[in-house]
C-alpha cells in the first residue's frame, strides 16, 4: 500500500499522465479536501470509494480545473492544469457527470455527441469530416448509434448516459473523468458502461472514477483510494484497499470480503451491525462444509446465540464467517481430510452444545467424520435439508445410509427461520 499524506517518487512519464501533489480544497472556509496525492498513469482505472461528502467529487472538481487547489498542485504531463487553457485542457480531459443533462431543446443523440467536438473546432468554424467520423466511433462505442437521429429527450436514464459517455469521448480526451456517473442505472447499464470503460483503458486512456457501488469498484478497478472527510485513508490495489478494517473506518459498517468464486474478484457483502454483547448461555454447534454453514452461523449469532463450529477448512466461506464473528471451531487445514487431533475437537465442541445443526452439506470421503460426528449427537441433532442426499453424497453411500438414520429420528427444517424457530425456543 502506497504511504499517504507523502510526496510520491517520480513515476514513469507518458502522455495522460495526472499528478496530484499535497492538494488542499475549500468551500469557503470549509475544508473539503485534505493534503490528497494521487498519480494516475495512461491505460490506468482508478476508482475513488467513499461514503457521501468524503471528497470523491471535489477531487475531480480539482482534477478538472472546477475548484482550484487553496495549497498543492494537480498537473497533466507536468504542466499545471490551472495554467492550460480551458479549451486546451477540453480537448485532453473530459467530465461525465453524475447525472444526465437536462436538455431544454430537441437536439438529437447525434448533435448532442458533435457537441464534444467542440474544443477542437475554431471559433465560427464548421465540423470537418474528421469530427463526425470521430462522433460516428463515439456513437459505435457506446451503442448509441443506432439511435442516433432520436431526439436526447425521448430516450431512458441509461440511454441518456451512454449519449454523455459518447460525447466526453467525442473529445478524444486522454484522461476521462467519472463521478458517479452509473449510480442512477439499472445494474445491466452499470456492467455495459464499465466494460466500455475497460475498453477505453485498454486503448491508452486513463479513468479516473468516483464509484459508489465498492463491488463494481472492486471489479472493474486497477487501483481504488478510499476517502473519508476529505481525507485519502487508504490507497493501493482493491486486497490492500477494500479490507474490513478499512470499510468499518470510512463507512461505519460491517462487511465480509472474499474473492467471488466465479469472476475472481473481490466481492463485499455488508452486513448488519454487529456488536458482540452478552449471549446465551446454551451453546448450539453447527458442522458446516462448502459455505452452507456461512448463513446458518450468522443467523444464529445474530439471535445472541452462542454458537461453536466444526470441523472446518480454512479458506473456507464458512471459516471467515466463523472468523468473523470469532466463535470457537475445530479448525483442518484446506483441502485435507479430517485427522483424529481435529475429529476429538470436534467432540468436545458438540458435547458442550445444547443443539447441534446438521446444514445441507456435501458429503465426501474427506468431511466423513463430519456426518460421524452428528450421528454421535443424535440426541440433539437437527438437520436443515434443502436437496436430498443423494445429490450430495460422494462417498459411495456410505453417507447416505449414516443420514438415512439420522433424518428418520431427527427434526428436519427446509427453511432456515423454522430451524431459528425451533432453537429459540428450545434454548429459551
Amino acid at each position: 500500500m502506497r504511504l499517504l499524506g507523502k510526496e510520491r517518487s517520480s513515476e514513469t512519464q507518458g502522455p495522460g499522465r495526472v499528478q496530484v501533489d499535497g492538494v488542499d480544497c475549500y468551500y469557503l472556509q470549509t475544508q473539503a479536501l485534505n493534503s490528497a496525492y494521487l498519480t494516475v498513469q495512461p491505460g490506468e482505472v482508478i476508482g475513488l470509494v467513499g461514503p457521501n461528502g468524503s471528497g470523491k467529487t471535489t477531487l475531480l472538481k480539482a482534477i478538472s480545473g472546477v475548484l482550484r487547489p487553496q495549497v498543492g498542485i494537480i498537473t497533466l504531463d507536468d504542466v499545471d492544469v490551472y495554467r492550460i487553457k480551458p479549451k486546451r485542457l477540453a480537448q485532453q480531459m473530459a467530465v461525465v457527470p453524475q447525472s444526465t443533462d437536462t436538455f431544454f431543446f430537441d437536439f438529437t443523440v447525434e448533435e448532442v455527441v458533435l457537441m464534444g467536438r467542440s474544443p477542437h473546432i475554431n471559433f465560427l468554424g464548421t465540423e470537418s469530416t474528421h469530427d463526425f467520423d470521430v462522433v460516428q466511433k463515439a456513437l459505435e462505442m457506446t451503442d448509441v448509434a443506432r439511435f442516433a437521429d432520436r431526439k436526447i429527450n425521448e430516450l431512458s436514464g441509461g440511454e441518456q448516459q451512454r449519449v454523455i459517455i459518447a460525447r466526453a469521448l467525442a473529445q478524444e480526451p486522454k484522461i476521462l473523468l467519472l463521478d458517479e456517473a452509473t449510480s442512477q442505472l439499472d445494474i445491466g447499464i452499470k456492467i455495459e458502461i464499465f466494460d466500455l470503460v475497460r475498453r477505453l483503458a485498454a486503448s491508452g486512456i486513463a479513468v479516473i472514477a468516483a464509484i459508489h457501488d465498492l463491488n463494481l469498484a472492486a471489479q472493474y478497478c486497477d487501483r481504488l483510494l478510499l476517502l473519508k472527510r476529505g481525507e485519502i485513508i487508504a490507497d493501493g490495489t482493491v486486497e490492500e484497499v477494500l479490507t474490513q478494517e478499512h470499510i468499518a473506518e470510512a463507512f461505519g459498517v460491517s462487511a465480509f470480503v472474499r474473492k467471488h468464486p466465479i469472476t475472481n474478484a473481490f466481492s463485499i457483502t455488508l452486513l448488519p451491525r454487529h456488536t458482540p454483547g452478552e449471549r446465551s448461555s446454551a451453546k448450539v454447534h453447527v458442522i458446516p462444509g462448502g459455505g452452507k454453514g456461512a448463513p446458518v452461523i450468522h443467523a444464529l449469532v445474530q439471535r445472541g446465540l452462542s454458537v461453536s463450529a466444526g470441523v472446518v477448512n480454512t479458506l473456507d466461506t464458512d471459516y471467515e464467517v466463523a472468523q468473523y464473528f470469532s466463535i470457537e471451531c475445530a479448525v483442518e487445514a484446506p483441502f485435507s481430510p479430517i485427522s483424529s487431533e481435529v475429529h476429538s475437537r470436534n467432540l468436545q465442541l458438540i458435547q458442550e452444545a445444547a443443539i447441534v445443526v446438521l446444514p445441507n452439506i456435501c458429503f465426501g470421503p474427506a468431511n466423513l467424520k463430519n456426518l460421524e460426528a452428528a450421528e454421535l449427537a443424535a440426541d440433539k441433532l437437527v438437520i436443515v435439508e434443502e436437496t436430498p442426499i443423494e445429490s450430495r453424497d460422494f462417498t459411495h453411500g456410505v453417507a447416505q445410509r449414516i443420514y438415512g438414520d439420522l433424518r428418520s429420528n431427527s427434526p428436519v427444517f427446509a427453511e432456515l427461520t423454522t430451524l431459528l424457530a425451533y432453537v429459540e425456543s428450545h434454548i429459551g
